[in-house]
């Protein structure tokens, strides 16, 4: 620890606590936010509540400096550690490590006796046998693993002199299986501390005062928003030959000297640049192309993606930290938290896909109080030009999309009580009473309840015979899993993250290409196309792209009003969008995810972990004798639902819909091909058997375009 400054002289020993921080900012060069003071102040009422900040702005400091303000305030002469008092949950335990060092911070400059831990998967046990022995002041975890402290016998003693809980990147856990596993564990920690102060801190929300909500359990809270005026700069990169871009169909890589160019700039001024693409396989490719067309900048470029090595990400993050890269090319593994100073620019290849997915990634650059935050869209094809414009106009309105709270879902619910009754066991109404103060299961019914309680007792009706899914049982006044190596198989099966399995993709005659993910595969029927490695695998007279859709017909129809509000309509949505796929093969491969987290599938000992096609298999068959013999099953029905709203995002198709009801129809016939309608001519023609290549196909199309325009 470095030696105390005269400004900190026996600061750990005054009572005013705003004086010691304030002092520490000093030492800093800092100032504090207006909103900074406002959440220290909320906190010393006792109020809980949601911070909503620009990425790098100080809410970080605005949630963690008010319990140490308020332990100054109370017990700022002693020199010993307090216990465990704030809880702070992470979504990515890879950002545990960072968390600490800003946590840490602080404590080291007002020499606070205060220590702070670690307690993720990658926690050893060497480590986690130290802080059951005494638990540090603050301890950084993530739901799963505060999860795993509560099917812990001695849970309670462990946590309940708990007085805050921070949850950061709130958005993250926001309509997630996770941020409901959350919810229950918050509700279990206000149960034996009910003055529990809970503060969520989030930088992308649309839905603010929902949010809140879900985060306190519809209690009341404070809504402090943070720097309002941080200058964020969204721009777009003009190719220099704009007449020759592409259409549709590309990956960006016209653009590939312009990206080069723009790296440049900040690279001979000393910054860092992060290119960020939406897949990883984009990601890898213009890793490539960079290096192809930059072969000098080898050892200050790197990848970063979640399929590479844990060192190999390490050591890029350690890169970026330092100021050793001048250019990452990553996926949405850098989306979050980690404070990377050097990086001065953002570049997004392609469409962000979402407004608060692009403001997120723009503050990555300029992440720090007074600099400005920047990010750069590169289109891949024309259309993408009008989206980066209107992504940019729908940022500068604060128009963000919404997270939607996941309700009632019955597979977190059943995995709950099994680990409520691996610790310290539960009494049904106390639970149920406790489990209906949180937003997801407020409207949990008695039959719900009631099914759930018999599932994880009895297997419910069709598992009934069968002993290893009778979990739970009434023991000593309680309900208790009676069998230790039941509790040992939970323990290692708590958390809602459920990895999508692969698939193999081979020609008919054995030779591999690939492999892509089941839930693409899931959502396809025989006859279905989809372009892998370069390759037309099959064929269907129907093209789509995100910009529009196009409809063939044999016979010649006047298109008109009716017609077309009849194509809006959504008097049959449902059971259009039903049978407009394999609905039934999509529900079975998504029932694996469920069965995972309501314990009906274990994927394994370490060392000894089930493959992805064994764990399958075991729900496919249990999704089967569900279907056959417990038709009326809530997880067969949840399974239907959650592929509606995750797969399809039914309900946002369906306002979607309603919305172009309301909105003027215009009705042309050009007499050639519009902008618009180009490239759904090249998603058409990419999909036919021919000689020619797609390319060469596009240029002809292009020049015929163009005389034709001219």
């Amino acid at each position: 620890m470095p030696d105390q400054t005269p400004e900190l002289a026996g600061l750990s020993g005054q009572r005013d606590a705003k004086t010691s921080v304030e002092a520490w900012f000093t030492t800093r060069g800092w100032v504090t936010f207006e909103f900074q003071r406002e959440v220290w102040d909320a906190y010393r009422r006792g109020e809980s509540g949601l911070i909503h900040s620009a990425t790098g702005s100080g809410k970080t400091l605005a949630a963690w400096l008010g319990p140490l303000m308020d332990w100054i305030a109370e017990d700022g002469a002693s020199d010993a550690a307090p216990p465990l008092t704030v809880l702070w949950i992470t979504p990515m335990r890879a950002l545990s490590a960072d968390t600490r060092e800003s946590l840490l911070k602080p404590i080291e400059g007002m020499r606070l006796p205060w220590t702070i831990g670690i307690r993720t998967g990658d926690t050893s046990s060497s480590e986690r046998t130290k802080q059951n022995r005494r638990m540090p002041s603050a301890l950084i975890t993530t739901p799963e693993s505060l999860s795993l402290m509560l099917s812990q016998a001695g849970a309670h003693d462990q946590l309940a002199s708990v007085q805050a809980v921070v949850v950061d990147e709130w958005h993250e856990l926001l309509g997630s299986k996770r941020g409901v596993q959350t919810e229950l564990a918050l509700t279990r920690l206000r149960r034996w501390n009910p003055a529990l102060r809970v503060w969520g801190l989030s930088a992308t929300l649309g839905n603010l005062e929902e949010a809140m909500d879900v985060l306190l359990a519809g209690a009341p809270g404070s809504l402090i928003e943070g720097v309002r005026d941080k200058r964020i700069i969204i721009d777009t990169l003009i190719p220099d030959d704009m007449q020759r871009f592409p259409w549709a169909g590309h990956l960006g890589f016209a653009m590939v000297n312009e990206v080069a160019r723009e790296i440049e700039l900040v690279r001979v001024g000393g910054g860092t640049t992060l290119v960020f693409t939406n897949t990883r396989s984009q990601a890898e490719l213009w890793y490539q192309a960079l290096l192809e067309a930059k072969p000098e900048w080898a050892g200050e470029i790197a990848l970063h993606h979640g399929s590479l090595d844990r060192e190999v990400r390490d050591y890029v993050e350690r890169g970026l930290k330092q100021g050793t890269l001048k250019c990452v090319v990553a996926t949405s593994s850098l989306d979050l938290g980690v404070d990377f100073a050097p990086v001065e620019r953002v570049l997004q290849i392609g469409s962000a896909k979402g407004v608060a997915r692009l403001l997120q990634r723009a503050g990555r650059s300029g992440h720090s109080p007074g600099r400005a935050s920047r990010v750069t869209c590169v289109p891949s094809h024309a259309f993408e030009f009008i989206e980066a414009a209107a992504a940019r106009r729908a940022a500068e309105a604060k128009k963000i999309e919404v997270r939607r709270a996941i309700e009632r879902p019955l597979d977190v619910l059943v995995q709950h009580l099994v680990t409520i009754a691996a610790g310290e066991g539960f009494i049904e109404q106390e639970l149920l009473d406790e489990v209906r103060t949180t937003y997801a299961y407020r409207q949990v019914t008695q039959e719900e309840w009631a099914w759930a309680l018999d599932f994880v007792v009895k297997g419910g009706d069709a598992l009934t015979a069968y002993p290893e899914y009778r979990k739970v049982a009434w023991h000593d006044g309680r309900y208790r899993v009676p069998d230790t190596a039941i509790a040992r198989r939970h323990r290692m099966s708590i958390g809602t993250i459920v990895s999508d399995a692969s698939m193999d993709v081979r020609y008919l005659k054995g030779s591999r290409l690939g492999n892509v993910e089941e839930s693409f595969i899931a959502r396809l029927s025989p006859g279905d196309a989809f372009t892998f490695a370069g390759r037309t695998l099959e064929l269907i007279s129907f093209s789509v792209n995100d910009y529009g859709f196009e409809l063939l017909s044999v016979m010649p129809f006047a298109l008109n009003r009716e017609i077309i509000t009849g194509l809006l309509s959504t008097d049959r949505l449902l059971e259009s969008v039903l049978d407009s796929l394999n609905a039934a093969e999509l529900s079975k491969r998504h029932f694996r995810e469920i069965a995972r987290v309501a314990g009906l599938v274990f994927a394994g000992f370490p060392g000894a972990n089930k493959t992805n096609r064994q764990v399958q298999a075991t729900s496919g068959l249990i999704y089967d004798v569900f279907a056959q013999w417990d038709k009326d099953n809530p997880l067969l029905s949840q399974s239907r639902r959650e592929v509606l709203e995750r797969e399809l995002e039914f309900t946002r198709l369906r306002e979607a819909l309603l919305a172009m009801q309301q909105q003027r129809i215009t009705i042309i016939r050009p007499e050639r091909p519009t902008p618009f309608s180009f490239p759904l001519m090249v998603e058409r023609f990419r999909e036919k058997l021919t000689s020619e290549k797609l390319a060469d196909r596009i240029a002809r199309m292009q020049l015929i375009f163009d005389k034709v325009r001219t």
